[in-house]
């Protein structure tokens, strides 16, 4: 390996920065850096030497971009949890750095002030915080599979922590009150009308069956018995990470996800409604699918939930928020049997379910106890 260090002119009258560090390893392959001060292409020197210089070669793995490291980490398996591991480092790879999409960059570019400075911000900007939390634990298992793969030598991750800056937050938190059932409903009235979808029915059908959107968006007609009133959740719509193709799979987001919902007797009505104005080939396969006959987007159902934050004078109401407020209605009806709740939500753990509800069946004891109280009081003294 060999390293030079020397200042070109012509890019600082650009405005560029001058210093260019040149490497080239012992193939003759030679890459180039360039940084604002002498200082720094030095320092970028000593650490290639103290990490490399023992070195006879490079391995190919030194000059990949993190999109190759992606495919590769996606080939080798990325173990547990594998979708949602997939799905977040994508987005991080879509994040910019410089201007430029991180999936772009080498490996070994990634420095941890671009970490601090740009991407945590892009992070945790306009997520929850347990969204911004998951997508930075599955960043340090990717980046610690480049560290395997000796893509680079140190961790940029290293003591670089998840705060300092402020996540958007849901209306609905399971550390405030139940989503007011008056919301949701303007929510419902206020979405857009199009010729294509009717979002109001779309929206209303998520409050009253709690299926997550990447299930909604794959229900098919077959999934429906009007008969029973009963809706079969069997798939969900997840996007390919490499050809970036939104994809059906019957493997859901746990067995328990698997499961069949009752739905109110106006809700179905109106789906059947809707059925019955289609013409006979569309009365098979998907309910709700794009114009051009596949699934449709996720990013349609953020769009509608966002005209219907903006014409009701909400902020942070969620697509997701309807999926909560079904289980708010289930916590009426069934109180503390959280094993029905689990049932009917779909989760894997029991755990989830009380962690997310219980507030909620606590609130509606206690008012329940208020108002014998208050009826009791009113009975022994103004009667």
């Amino acid at each position: 390996m060999k390293i030079k260090i020397s200042f070109q002119k012509n890019r600082k009258k650009k405005g560029k920065a001058g210093w260019c560090l040149k490497v080239t390893d012992h193939l003759g392959r030679r890459t180039e850096r360039f940084f604002e001060s002498e200082a720094d292409a030095v320092r970028e020197e000593k650490l290639l030497v103290s990490n490399y210089g023992t070195r006879s070669q490079f391995d190919e793995e030194f000059d990949w971009t993190f999109k190759t490291l992606f495919k590769k980490w996606v080939e080798h398996g990325v173990g547990k949890d594998a979708k949602n591991k997939e799905r977040n480092v994508t987005a991080f790879l879509k994040m910019q750095v410089d201007g430029a999409p991180v999936e772009q960059m080498l490996v070994r570019d990634l420095r941890p002030k671009d970490i601090s400075f740009q991407i945590m911000p892009q992070i945790q900007t306009g997520r929850t915080s347990k969204t911004a939390s998951e997508i930075w634990q599955h960043v340090k298992i990717f980046i610690q599979h480049g560290l395997k793969r000796e893509c680079r030598a140190d961790n940029p991750l290293v003591g670089i922590k998840q705060d300092g800056i402020k996540c958007k937050e849901s209306t609905y938190s399971k550390n405030n009150t139940r989503l007011d059932p008056y919301i949701v409903r303007a929510i419902v009235a206020a979405m857009p009308q199009t010729p294509q979808y009717d979002w109001v029915l779309i929206a209303r059908f998520a409050s009253q069956s709690g299926l997550r959107q990447s299930e909604q968006r794959g229900l098919e007609w077959d999934d429906i018995c009007f008969k029973e009133n009963k809706v079969y959740v069997r798939r969900k719509v997840t996007q390919c990470p490499i050809t970036k193709n939104f994809i059906s799979t019957d493997k859901l987001k746990s067995y328990a996800a698997k499961r069949e919902i009752k739905v109110t007797e106006g809700v179905m009505a109106q789906l059947k409604e809707f059925y019955i104005s289609l013409p006979n080939e569309r009365k098979t396969g998907l309910i709700w699918p794009s114009r051009s006959g596949h699934f449709q987007s996720d990013g349609r159902y953020r769009e509608a939930m966002k005209v219907a934050n903006r014409n009701t004078n909400h902020n942070n109401i969620r697509w997701h928020d309807l999926r909560h407020y079904y289980g708010t209605m289930l916590c009426e009806t069934y109180g503390s049997n959280y094993q029905r709740i689990k049932e009917l939500m779909g989760h894997e753990k029991i755990e989830t379910t009380i962690n997310i509800y219980k507030h909620i069946v606590k609130d509606l004891e206690r008012d329940a106890k208020e108002d014998d109280v208050l009826e009791a009081n009113a009975k022994k003294y103004w009667t």
